[in-house]
C-alpha cells in the first residue's frame, strides 16, 4: 500500500450515484424509473470507494463536500455563479450526502467548494497526494490525480501528474462542435477563454474551443499564456470592458491556492486571502493597470 494522501471529490459522487442509483422499466413504451432502495445506494457507495482506494493503491483517505456558501457569488457580476444548474437535485442526492457524512467521515467546506479544499492540500505536498475526481475543474491543480470509468464514453484514468504548466487542446463531439480538453495552467486559461456553461461564466464573446486552444498551445510560460487570454479579450471587448470580464472569468474559474483555513473537527471554514491576480502587468501598449485583489470587493473591476 502506498503512504500518499488519497482525497475524494465527494461532490461528485452526490451527483453520480444519485442520479443512477434508479431501476429502469418500460411500461406501455414509456420509461419508468424507480429509485433504488437504500441498502443499494449504501452498496453502491462503499463499492465506489472501495474501488478508488485500490486503484490508486492507498491504505488511508479523506473525503471532502462542499457545504454550500461560495464566496465565487460574491464576485460573480456578469451572470449568477452556477446559475444555470437545475435546482433539483438526483433523488438519491440526499442519500449518497447522509452515507458519506456518517460512514465516511466527510469534511465538509464551507465559504468556498470542495474543489478548493483539494486544490490547496493537493499543491502542499504535490508529489505525494492523489485527488480522486471527474471533475474537469481540478485538472488545473499540480499534483497526482486518479478519474474512475463512468459509462462508456469515459474511461478510467489511472494516477498520473498535473504538471503546472500542462496542455490544453479542442476535441470535437461525435454530434459536432468542440471542446475543451487538458489539465495544468492552459487548461485554465482555456476555461477563462472559452467559458465553462455548467457554472455559468461565458468566457470571451465569440471565443470557442477551438480559439483558446489555437491561441494557448504553444505557450511556453504563464506570462505568456496571461498575454494572449488578455490579448483576446482586449480586442473583443476593449481595454476597460475586456479587463474587467477577464478578471472576473479568471477568479471563478481559479481554484484557490492560498487561503486561511479553519478546521473544527469535520467542518473546514475556507477564506479566500486574496483573489486571483495575473502573474505579470498588462503588456506595454495594451494600457490600464490591474485592479487589485480583494475579497471584500464585490467589483471585478
Amino acid at each position: 500500500m502506498s503512504s500518499r494522501r488519497l482525497m475524494i471529490d465527494g461532490d461528485v459522487l452526490r451527483y453520480e450515484i444519485g442520479a443512477v442509483a434508479m431501476k429502469k422499466d418500460v411500461m406501455f413504451g414509456e420509461t419508468v424509473l424507480t429509485p433504488f432502495p437504500d441498502y443499494k445506494v449504501q452498496n453502491l457507495v462503499d463499492d465506489m470507494i472501495e474501488k478508488i482506494v485500490r486503484r490508486t493503491d492507498s491504505d488511508a483517505y479523506e473525503v471532502f463536500l462542499s457545504g454550500g456558501t461560495n464566496y465565487r457569488s460574491e464576485i460573480a457580476i456578469t451572470d449568477p455563479y452556477k446559475g444555470t444548474r437545475a435546482s433539483a437535485k438526483p433523488y438519491h442526492w440526499k442519500t449518497v450526502d447522509s452515507i458519506l457524512r456518517r460512514d465516511y467521515d466527510a469534511y465538509i467546506i464551507h465559504g468556498a467548494e470542495a474543489d478548493d479544499a483539494l486544490s490547496i492540500f493537493g499543491r502542499q505536498d504535490p508529489d505525494n497526494t492523489i485527488i480522486a475526481s471527474r471533475d474537469k475543474d481540478l485538472r488545473i491543480v499540480p499534483c497526482l490525480h486518479y478519474s474512475w470509468k463512468c459509462g462508456e464514453s469515459q474511461p478510467e484514468v489511472p494516477v498520473h501528474k498535473v504538471d503546472e504548466l500542462g496542455w490544453i487542446e479542442a476535441k470535437k463531439y461525435n454530434s459536432g462542435g468542440y471542446k475543451i480538453i487538458g489539465c495544468g495552467l492552459k487548461f485554465f486559461y482555456g476555461q477563462v477563454l472559452a467559458g465553462d456553461s455548467i457554472d455559468n461564466y461565458k468566457g470571451c464573446p465569440s471565443c470557442g474551443p477551438q480559439t483558446a486552444a489555437n491561441a494557448l498551445s504553444g505557450c511556453n510560460t504563464e506570462e505568456e499564456l496571461w498575454e494572449a487570454t488578455y490579448w483576446i479579450y482586449h480586442k473583443k471587448l476593449g481595454p476597460d470592458e475586456g479587463l474587467r470580464r477577464l478578471l472576473e472569468n479568471a477568479r471563478l474559474a481559479w481554484l484557490l491556492d492560498t487561503a486561511e483555513v479553519h478546521q473544527d473537527d469535520h467542518n473546514i471554514t475556507i477564506s479566500p486571502l486574496a483573489l486571483w491576480q495575473p502573474p505579470a502587468p498588462i503588456p506595454i501598449g495594451f494600457g490600464g493597470p490591474v485592479p487589485a485583489s480583494s475579497t471584500s470587493d464585490n467589483s471585478s473591476s
